[in-house]
């Protein structure tokens, strides 16, 4: 499941802009210029999978990856397909 999660390139740019800090779904919809209905969605399925995580900090919501070494398989994805 977890590198299903991995197959859709929306859901590449969101974990890229969640290495190393916690974002709400408005940043990173304006980060990555996307509806935040089309973001939420991608979200979803990205935490179904195990790849982010959900935390509360008053009424926000602010997702963060649950492993920092999910960034490095986006990493090496790259350098795969630059090969």
């Amino acid at each position: 499941m977890i590198f299903k999660g991995f197959s859709h390139p929306i859901r590449i740019w969101i974990v890229e802009a969640l290495k190393g800090r916690l974002l709400c779904v408005v940043d990173i919809a304006n980060g990555i210029g996307y509806e935040k209905s089309v973001i939420t969605k991608q979200l979803l399925y990205l935490r179904v999978s195990g790849i982010i995580m959900k935390t509360k900090k008053g009424m926000i919501y602010r997702y963060s990856l649950s492993n920092p070494y999910f960034a490095n398989v986006i990493k090496c994805m790259h350098h795969y397909l630059d090969m």
